[in-house]
């Protein structure tokens, strides 16, 4: 009968094998030789079936039931054989140093119960494995009750008709939980996987994806160079896809690689860049002051937009940038960043009108004659400002005779 202290050990149970979940994702996190991450894991989840065996559940005076095959079945479904074999040679050799009548039916079932997660991964493979996929997990597991056919006739009989429907049961509940808890820990892993791949490139133009960039800004801010106070900078592209549109998507990418490498040139130690949007490219550094700021929007207005970009059977022309800079105790979230770096005027040091720099004084007063438009641009006509110069773009906005 499931009274209170019955009930109790088998949530006490049930915590120990919840353990393999943490288990499972603190060494995939810590450990660098992943070649051996299966069969340590696979020991740990042996082990888990070791304590099982010596901390069983008293149901009712004779009658004594343990949790030790849920081990294996999650093992071959979430470790595969690599992790299978030294989960299964722990549990053995603990079940044989028990002995007793039943030991031939005890390895038989554990053999079965291994065999079944190794089923269910195979089947599984490249698959959601969604609460149904569980659940079917636990109903297969129960296939290792076929062990008892080992037993003597009377005993047989007596464990079919009193202890299989309890275990039946406890696999039911024990297995989707804990193997929940694992497919949740298994897809976070894939997912960091996958985005600590794509965090220095995206596929063809160089920056990092939104995702990716969302993940290396929080990575950064809560444990590495971007912790405490920081500056983040915008730099909207103007235009953002004309290039292929006008020259094909090969010109495109060529010209946001170079994009790329030039914002990476001028980029402070300690700052990451990536796309925040299809045309907004968030650039975050450690804090700078007002002078810091100004020169850093400076640098990417002088390498980044005024040099012009050559490419093969194209005129040079130049990219048209609008930026912007913001300043931050802790750095917020990319939505609260995408939100405060859409300045629908150019922005300098995040002040309400630009900031005149030596520079750029300099080339406001040159502006005496009428501004020549580039050959692409006379080419594709006015209304082509991709190919105007920035300091074009910002004198129109000045008021300055």
């Amino acid at each position: 009968m499931l009274t209170g202290p019955v009930l109790i050990d088998f949530s006490g149970s049930l915590a120990i094998l919840a353990m393999l979940s943490v288990a499972y994702g603190g060494l995939h996190r810590v450990l660098l030789d992943k070649r051996w991450l299966e069969p340590i894991l696979g020991i740990l989840f042996g082990l888990i079936a070791f304590v099982q065996m010596h901390n069983p559940v008293e149901v009712y005076p004779g009658m004594i039931i343990d949790m030790r095959n849920v081990p294996l079945v999650l093992a071959g479904a979430f470790l595969g054989g690599r992790g299978l074999l030294p989960c299964i040679v722990i549990a053995a050799l603990a079940r044989i140093d028990i002995g007793g009548v039943g030991m031939l039916s005890a390895l038989a079932a554990m053999t079965i119960a291994g065999g079944v997660g190794l089923l269910w991964q195979g089947v599984t493979r490249g698959r959601e494995r969604g609460v149904m996929a569980l659940v079917a997990l636990g109903a297969a597991a129960s296939l290792h009750l076929i062990g008892a056919v080992l037993l003597p006739l009377d005993l047989m009989i007596w464990f079919l008709f009193n202890a299989a429907p309890l275990l039946i049961g406890l696999n039911f509940v024990a297995i989707p939980i804990v193997g929940a808890l694992l497919e949740r820990e298994r897809k976070q892993i894939r997912r960091v996987e996958t985005l600590t791949r794509t965090a220095g490139f995206t596929i063809g133009k160089g920056l990092m994806a939104p995702e990716a960039f969302e993940w290396s800004l929080n990575q950064s801010s809560a444990t590495g160079s971007l912790h405490g106070p920081a500056s983040a900078f915008g730099i909207r592209i103007r235009f953002q896809g004309a290039l292929a549109r006008f020259w094909g998507k090969d010109a495109d990418i060529a010209a946001m690689k170079m994009f790329h490498e030039r914002l990476a040139a001028v980029m402070p130690a300690g700052g990451i860049v990536g796309w925040a949007q299809e045309d907004l490219v968030v650039m975050a550094i450690p804090k700078v002051d007002a002078e810091g700021a100004r020169d850093l929007l400076t640098q990417i207005r002088r390498e980044v937009s005024s040099t012009s970009i050559a490419m093969p059977g194209m005129t040079p022309f130049r990219l048209v940038l609008d930026l912007d800079v913001r300043h931050y105790r802790q750095l917020p979230t990319l939505e609260r960043l995408v939100a405060d770096l859409s300045p629908a005027d150019i922005k300098i040091v995040g002040q309400s009108g630009p900031v005149l720099t030596p520079t750029l004084a300099q080339a406001l007063r040159r502006r005496r004659s009428p501004v020549v438009a580039s050959a692409p641009a006379r080419m594709f006509g006015p209304q082509s400002e991709l190919f105007s110069t920035f300091d074009r773009l910002l004198a129109a906005r000045l008021d300055v005779s």
